[in-house]
């Protein structure tokens, strides 16, 4: 088995060099017509160069290409037509192609032969490397000012963006938009001038004369180079067309030879020129910087091997002498040559996959920032290295992460940067390594941005951070670890990130690097006091002893991967450790409580002290953890859910006594048999979303009977996107003595209450067949309902089993917000059977397409007829909401429908006027206050409004009926019996005094008096 795996190694690594050895090209690369080209590698590595005639190729090592067609289109924008009918058709010359900002942009020259004044730069832009969409022109050769306009290159410094171009009538250069698809500040001009003359575009600026064309900027070190080509590009073996380069400290120049002579006078010094067999060696490409950091350039030349037959594609390298370019000797090369360096896994330098790497852009474009109280800017100091920096204090994490064809492996982060004090540090993934410090080493940090450039620019404060990623994805980046302080400074600049190989291929410093920094978080973890489980310790040391063991470098990798995968299981561990310490934590609390109301089990005790020795021992898997969690939140709800009295038969109901007994309902029904309930206690259901329980889930077969007993149900909040958001959904069975207070029901959905989305099913009947009524009284509600359609406080929609609603009101202000076809009331919405109201009022107001008092109406011909008895719309507001919509008072009715004893109030503004006919607020108290019981007989004690006796009974009455006392309409005070003490003479409103009994207490007059509204020291009162 030893021997198996030493060969692996050995084969491994022999392929691994195999890979990575040394290959060999000579030219051309290309051996077809393909002049003037560029190139633009994508994110995926891959190398596109483009030519002229909309020409495409594609290879990973810049040696063999292949050919893309499709990828843009002859533009016509520039096409023409003379008087005579013939057609000039330009052609798409020289395309240059850059990514920019997240797109790929294609400028290219609009270019027929000889005319140097229309001709033209385009724009094309693309999602893709490979396929573009014409977006027109930028500017003809008449609109900017400079003849012949053809050759464009795109340049970047810092934020701004430049075109240069030019033939053989200056090199110029442009500032373009920010998008980079417009010449900036740009109104065309009409050329020639009357006199002749070319006047050019204020923005253009000339950086070298007219002897030069196929212009393209390269910045290196300390300066920007302008290469370019002279003399004649096309005339075969008698072409004099060569390269030429000059040199500039700033991006416009002056650039000059190595003379001195500047490129605006013609001055330049040659690099590539002809020989005996290659003619015409010019219009080059972008410089490419392989993964050794060589750079090469890709060039046109005649070739006069092949006749001359086209401008074939030629590849060499630049080397530098003095900081000026050299190639070969002066001439193409001949014969076999190295080839550029590309390797496939260690080494591969994959910078060009990140966004601002160089940190030119300003506010970190492209990098992820989160900060607080922190100075972070990004694209200052030189153009030759510019730099980041945070500092004056405050947190900061910035990072970039990679996904795109990232293969795993080991990676080097390589950077140059400091921080004056220790509170950043870098991070690759897992790893994290700390920012050196200048005073570590006993110097002081720079402070100017020129010194700080010039640092990083000779390499000091140079660092590597080395770190695994797996799974093909890498997150990279730098954070503080603390707060900064007040005076320090982070400084960043020139990230790289390169790959350090896998298996037999890695890098044996990076691995090296890696597994110290894993051994390390292994240790941290293991100190770090959070519980996971406990034989992932004994794992990681085990495969630390293997990778120290040997010098293997593939078997100290798969160590490495272990440890790796093995720090994930614990991460996932402790995660899994503190959902049990959250779930022993909330059982306890469950326990303690349960204690209190004499409740608590056997059970959830021995799952408690399971959960506690487990946080003890750490001798539990993920898994296991997973499944005790469960059963810890499954005990700690059966102690809480469980009723602890009844069997839900009508003589022993189940008894509820806590939002989680109510929320048990759902578990307890049984369908096609009437389950019952009783409420022993006031609940409050806020953080529970409610869940309808009667709905089509179980083919509305629930049948219900619920007692309130005078007790109240707070801040019910129905699941509003299912139907008939309510607590019943579609009610089937009795409701009876509930409170409903602070309900607050927001649907999407059709049929929205807060006691019945729809009240009704043609599910239970009687022996004879006639369908079981649902039956609703001795309850009131508070607080809103919004929903689409079909809306009112007691029931959305009404159907089928004949309805019965007696002694309710609502306080619940109702919005429909639906279609024109929305009925909406203020006790209920659509009525489609037979319904008895019997003393019940509204008192909220109400807003929708089709809106009434108390009901909206809906009524079809097969609707049996309702009878309305003793109810009242006292709604202070009842509104259409639409341009269409129409509203009642009361509601909208058929001539089936009875009406005995109905009230309006005369307040209420319908539509925003005033009933014509109504009783006011003291009359409807009148009325109301003989309905009896179980109605209490002061019709005012709700702040105002009727109450019934149960409400009362409670004694919080004034706070929970939904009235506010400030608002009381009346100014008559309630009478109390319970109130006592004061003595005085009762008076009626004529002022007639009715009652003198010398010891009558102030709220307790003679047992002769009528009742009605009467004043006792200065104060109304009714008796």
């Amino acid at each position: 088995m030893k021997k198996k795996t030493l060969f692996l190694a050995f084969f491994l690594a022999f392929v691994a060099s195999q890979v990575n050895a040394q290959k060999k090209y000579s030219n051309p690369v290309y051996g077809s017509d393909f002049p003037d080209p560029t190139v633009q590698r994508a994110l995926d590595g891959t190398f596109y160069a483009y030519a002229t005639g909309c020409k495409c190729k594609k290879s990973t090592d810049l040696v063999n290409w292949t050919n893309v067609s499709g990828v843009i289109s002859r533009p016509t924008w520039n096409d023409s037509i003379h008087a005579d009918g013939t057609k000039d058709s330009y052609s798409l010359w020289a395309a240059d192609v850059n990514y920019v900002d997240g797109k790929y942009i294609c400028y290219y020259a609009s270019a027929l032969w000889g005319n140097g004044s229309r001709t033209g730069i385009g724009v094309a832009v693309g999602d893709t490397p490979t396929k573009f969409t014409d977006r027109g022109k930028l500017f003809r050769s008449t609109e900017i000012g400079v003849k012949n306009s053809i050759d464009p290159c795109y340049v970047e410094e810092f934020d701004k963006k430049y075109l240069v171009w030019g033939s053989f009538n200056d090199i110029c250069l442009v500032e373009l938009t920010d998008d980079a698809l417009a010449v900036k500040n740009f109104s065309p001009i009409n050329n020639p001038q009357p006199d002749g003359s070319w006047k050019r575009h204020a923005g253009v600026t000339k950086i070298a004369g007219g002897a030069f064309e196929g212009a393209m900027i390269f910045k290196r070190g300390k300066y920007y180079y302008l290469f370019a080509s002279v003399g004649s590009c096309c005339e075969g073996e008698n072409s004099t067309y060569r390269t030429v380069v000059g040199r500039a400290t700033k991006l416009t120049g002056p650039y000059t030879n190595k003379q001195g002579g500047q490129m605006t006078s013609n001055n330049y010094t040659t690099i590539i020129s002809g020989d005996s067999r290659w003619k015409g060696p010019g219009h080059n490409s972008e410089i490419i910087t392989d993964d050794e950091g060589q750079t090469w350039l890709l060039y046109h030349s005649y070739d006069m091997n092949n006749g001359c037959n086209g401008r074939l594609m030629l590849l060499d390298k630049i080397t530098w002498k003095n900081d000026w370019p050299v190639i070969n000797d002066g001439h193409p090369s001949n014969g076999e040559m190295d080839a550029p360096i590309f390797y496939s896994g260690n080494g591969a330098n994959i910078t060009y996959k990140m966004v601002n790497a160089d940190l030119m852009k300003s506010n970190w474009k492209g990098w992820t920032v989160e900060s607080d109280s922190c100075e972070l800017k990004s694209g200052n100091g030189s153009a030759f290295m510019p730099f980041g920096y945070a500092q004056y204090g405050g947190t900061f994490d910035i990072s970039q992460t990679i996904s795109t064809n990232t293969a795993d492996g080991l990676y080097e982060m390589k950077l140059n940067g400091f921080d004056t004090e220790h509170n950043v540090e870098y991070y690759v993934g897992k790893v994290t390594s700390p920012v050196p410090c200048p005073a570590d080493n006993g110097t002081t940090a720079p402070t100017s941005a020129a010194v700080i450039s010039n640092n990083f620019l000779s390499g000091r404060y140079s660092q590597s951070v080395y770190a695994l990623v797996v799974g093909g994805k890498m997150t990279f980046g730098m954070r503080t670890k603390q707060p900064l302080s007040a005076t320090e400074r982070f400084c960043v600049s020139n990230v790289n990130i390169i790959n350090r190989g896998r298996l037999a291929d890695a890098d044996p410093t990076a691995l090296a690097s890696v597994l110290e920094s894993y051994y390390a978080m292994a240790d941290e973890v293991a100190n770090g006091g959070q519980p996971y489980y406990a034989g992932y310790n004994a794992t990681i040391a085990y495969y630390k002893d293997l990778a120290i063991g040997t010098q293997d470098v593939q078997t100290q990798y798969q160590q490495l991967l272990k440890i790796h995968r093995t720090l994930d299981s614990i991460q996932t561990s402790i995660d899994a450790y503190a959902g049990l310490v959250v779930e022993v934590a909330a059982l306890q609390d469950k326990i303690a409580t349960a204690q209190a109301g004499g409740y608590c089990t056997q059970e959830a005790l021995d799952a408690l002290a399971e959960g506690q020795q487990v946080l003890t021992d750490c001798n539990l898997k993920d898994k296991e953890v997973k499944a005790l969690i469960t059963r810890l939140q499954a005990v700690g709800k059966d102690m809480m859910y469980s009723y602890q009295t009844g069997d839900g038969s009508e003589g022993n109901p189940y008894v509820i006594l806590r939002p989680e007994q109510l929320d048990h309902m759902h578990d307890v029904l049984i369908q096609d048999q009437m389950v019952y309930f009783v409420l022993a206690a006031d609940v409050d259901m806020a953080g529970f979303e409610w869940e309808q329980l009667n709905t089509s889930t179980n083919g509305y077969r629930y049948w219900i009977n619920f007692d309130g007993q005078g007790h109240i149900i707070r801040n019910l909040t129905p699941n509003g996107t299912k139907y008939y958001p309510s607590f019943f959904g579609t009610m089937c069975g009795e409701i009876r003595n509930t409170g409903f207070v602070d309900a607050k029901v927001e649907g999407t959905a059709s049929g929205a209450a807060v006691i019945g989305g729809t009240l009704g099913h043609s599910t239970f009947k009687d022996a004879e067949g006639n369908l079981f009524p649902v039956i609703i009284e001795n309850c009131y509600m508070t607080g809103s309902i919004t929903s689409k359609g079909y809306v009112g406080a007691i029931g959305g929609t009404l159907g089928n089993s004949p309805v019965t609603i007696r002694n309710c009101y609502s306080a619940v202000a109702i919005t429909g917000n639906g279609s024109a076809a929305n009925y909406s009331g203020g006790l209920v919405g659509r009525v489609r059977t037979n319904l008895t109201m019997e003393k019940c009022y509204a008192a909220a107001p109400v807003s929708s397409p089709i809106a009434g008092g108390i009901m909206a109406g809906g009524q079809n011909r097969d609707t049996p007829g309702s009878v309305y008895d003793n109810v009242i719309a006292w709604n202070p507001s009842v509104e259409g909401n639409t341009s269409t919509a129409t509203a009642a008072p009361f509601g909208f009715f058929t001539d089936l429908d009875v009406f005995v004893n109905t009230y309006v109030f005369a307040d209420m503004l319908l539509n925003g006027e005033h009933v014509p006919e109504g009783l006011s607020h003291t009359e409807l108290c009148d009325i109301a206050g003989r309905w009896g019981s179980p109605w209490y007989y002061n019709p005012t004690a709700g702040n105002g409004y009727p109450i019934l006796q149960w409400q009362h009974d409670r004694g919080d009455h004034r706070q929970i009926c939904g009235f506010n006392p400030e608002d009381d309409p009346t100014g008559i005070e309630s009478s109390r019996p319970s109130f006592g003490g004061e003595t005085g003479v009762w008076y009626d409103l004529s002022g007639r005094r009715v009652s003198a009994e010398a010891n009558s207490s102030f709220f307790t007059p003679s047992s002769s008096l009528k009742k009605g509204i009467y004043i006792i020291n200065g104060r109304k009162v009714i008796r």
